[in-house]
This record gives C-alpha cells, structure tokens and sequence, in this order.
C-alpha cells in the first residue's frame, strides 16, 4: 500500500452505541500502520468518541446535524470533495445510510467499502463486510448489492485489534470454575444493564468482578459509585486492556454486539443480554453452537434472571467448558488460514 487516503463515515453516540467507531478505529489503525491516509467524517452527538479519535492521531470532521439520508449525504459528499486528495475507498458503517446515500457520495471517490450487519437494505459498494456469525450468511445480501460487489463474510473478517490475535494464539484452558467475572453491556449502556449485572452479582462470595464502561456511557458516575460499594469489583472506563481482561475471566455477563467476537475468540463462556433488536440473529446462532446462553432481551432480564443463570452455570463446571470450547471451535473453523481477521480485510481492500 502507498499512502492511499480512505474516509470513514461512522458515528458514536449514546443511541448508537460505540461498536461502530471502535471497529472503524482497529481499521482505521491497521491501515495507518501500512502507511496510508485516515479520516472520520463523524457528528458530535451526545457520547460521542471524536476527541478519542483525535487522541488516536486521526483527523476527525464533524458531520453537520440533519434530518435524514440525502442531507447527510450532501454534507459528507462535499466534506469529501473538500479533501486535498481523492479517497480510494469510502468506508461507511452507519444503519441509518445506504443506497441513497452512497449514490450521492459516489462520484468524490474512487470505490465505497460498506460495514454491515442488517441486510435490510439495498447498497452502491463494491465492497461489503459482515462480520457476524449467520446460519444462511451467503445468501442474505442477495439482491441488495450490485453484482460487481465483492463479499467478505462471518467472523473470519472480524475486525479485531492485535491484542486479541496476540491473546487468541495462547487461549488458557478454562476447566469450569468461575472465580473472575467480566460485565461489558456496551459502551453506552443506555438502559443501565451495568447496574443491574452488578446489582445481581455483588453478594457473590468467592469471585472478582471486572466491570468494563465505555466513556460515553451516560451513567458513569452511578456506576463507579456502585462499584466503590462493592468490595470485590473494579471498574475500567474505556479501557485499552479488553484483551487481557477477557482472557483472564471465567465468565463474561454482557450485551450481545460485536464484542461477542471478542469473547469468542478467547473462549470465554458468555451470559448474553440483547440491547438491540440488531443482536437477535447472531445470539440466537451462537446460542445454538453452545457458545452463550442467551438470558433475553434487556428488558425482560431481571437482576433475579441474571442471579439464576449464574448459580445454574457455577454448579455446572462441564457446561462451562463446553461453552469455552465452543466459543473456540466457531473462530477456528472460519478462519481457515489461522487467525487473520483484520489483515484478511485489509489483504481484501487491497485486492478489491
């Protein structure tokens, strides 16, 4: 690669969440360490990550406020335009833009690489990824992408930082006891699912609990004071060790988003609770393999459900090992060539 310039349009934000933006940054990352050219096009909502960006050594612009698809479009196309260089590559990850949208910003660039999850809408791409895990992943973007549009699909494209490629080289066994505890609900966590894993978990004897809250999180101050409550719980506030955290836990007790591959990769058993309607499908695979167990959606989890499930899995060691296993078996069957992620999706941006 040779200082190619590629532009992210991505958002973070307390209603959207942050899985966007930081999977944009492990590209975004993995591209600069090639040598080329990043920027976000990105709004300052409230619980944004611009200035975390920026503190990444990237250029980030802010996108005006619109009411929709075609202004935004026309925003971030004369954003681009206004770049000292042409884009290679366009990267969009954003549910609310697709077709429409993409059309406008077309002609500023020379081909748009599209970040997807939903497959419920139509895309001008030549490039899609979809990096989660689906039963009938090969044919759900049909119809909804031109036919010059290349794939990259399931979780062998997953767009992880190299601390867990590091990590998932020396998975330790775990043989079923439960002595860590990891509770990660996104980095948001707008309905306050932290709280009530901790409420549920903090008279557990025996056990340590790592509690993960992204800087965005509305909620932060509740729950570092919560935590300060509770003798055997620390609390790790964007934290740039997610990877040693993951692989030192028994069990995890989080939101079913991206950081599902995470967990996966590093073999870790998994109550997951639902956030977004956009989780229902993967969960409901992985739930299938035997990787997680599935406690529903938020608002039907209660601290008595979580409290169940967790007694249910301790007095289960042979449980907890084949979820580990599991969760290990999906990544090493996909990813046919060993632990590439990442650099297949940059070997792929290459190539396309």
């Amino acid at each position: 690669m040779s200082g190619r310039l590629f532009v992210f349009r991505v958002d973070a934000s307390v209603a959207v969440g942050t899985g966007h933006m930081i999977r944009c940054l492990t590209l975004a990352e993995a591209l600069k360490r090639d040598g080329e050219e990043c920027v976000f096009l990105s709004k300052e909502e409230k619980g944004n990550l611009n200035d975390f960006v920026r503190g990444k050594g990237f250029r980030c612009v802010s996108v005006p406020a619109d009411k929709g698809e075609m202004e935004d479009a026309a925003a971030s196309k004369a954003l681009v335009l206004a770049l000292e260089k042409k884009p290679s590559w366009v990267v969009v990850d954003h549910y609310s833009l697709g077709l429409a949208w993409e059309s406008v910003v077309r002609p500023g660039c020379d081909k748009i690489f599209v970040i997807d999850d939903l497959a419920n809408r139509a895309h001008d791409c030549d490039l899609l990824l979809d990096q989660n895990y689906y039963e009938n992943a090969d044919v759900r973007y049909e119809g909804k992408i031109p036919a010059r549009s290349k794939t990259l699909l399931g979780p062998s494209y997953c767009l992880l930082r190299p601390e867990f490629i590091s990590a998932g080289e020396k998975i330790r066994d775990r043989v079923g006891k439960i002595e860590r505890v990891l509770i990660f609900m996104g980095g948001s966590d707008p309905t306050g699912e932290t709280q009530k894993a901790l409420r549920a978990l903090s008279a557990e004897g025996g056990i340590s609990l790592d509690v993960v809250a992204g800087s965005s999180n509305p909620a932060v101050a509740d729950i570092a004071a919560l935590v300060k409550s509770i003798s055997q719980a620390t609390l790790h506030v964007q934290t740039p060790h997610m990877a040693q955290l993951i692989a030192a836990a028994d069990l995890a007790v989080a939101a079913g988003g991206s950081s599902s591959w995470e967990r996966c990769v590093l073999g870790l058993p998994s109550l997951v609770v639902l956030t977004a309607d956009n989780q229902r499908e993967m969960s409901a695979a992985l739930a299938k393999k035997g990787a997680i167990e599935r406690l529903g959606f938020y608002d039907q989890v209660t601290e008595a459900k979580i409290q169940a499930a967790f007694q249910s899995l301790k007095g289960n060691p042979g449980k907890l090992e084949k979820m580990s296993q599991a969760s290990i078996e999906i990544m090493q069957s996909i990813s046919g060539d060993g632990l590439q992620f990442t650099p297949a999706v940059i070997r792929a941006l290459s190539g396309a």
